[in-house]
């Protein structure tokens, strides 16, 4: 598994199994099959293709909107 912890700008493809100790600028995609461990900030959209899952232990904001999402775990089937 890759393990970014630094902050990132997006956009961000998860092309591999990833974990992210810091905060993406940017939206962030998912790509199919793909897993990703989220402890930290997503300051912009967060895709989600089919079959991938992402394990958000902190906060996804979509600024176009200022809508703010919590989010523990989600799988896509």
């Amino acid at each position: 598994m890759r393990v970014i912890s630094n902050k990132i700008e997006g956009p961000f493809i998860i092309d591999e199994d990833t974990k992210i100790l810091g905060m993406v600028e940017g939206p962030v995609t998912v790509i199919q099959g793909k897993i990703l461990h989220l402890n930290g900030v997503i300051n912009g959209s967060l895709t989600l293709e089919k079959n991938s899952t992402v394990h958000l232990h902190g906060t996804v904001m979509h600024t176009q909107n200022q809508d703010t999402f919590y989010v523990k775990s989600v799988e896509t089937f």
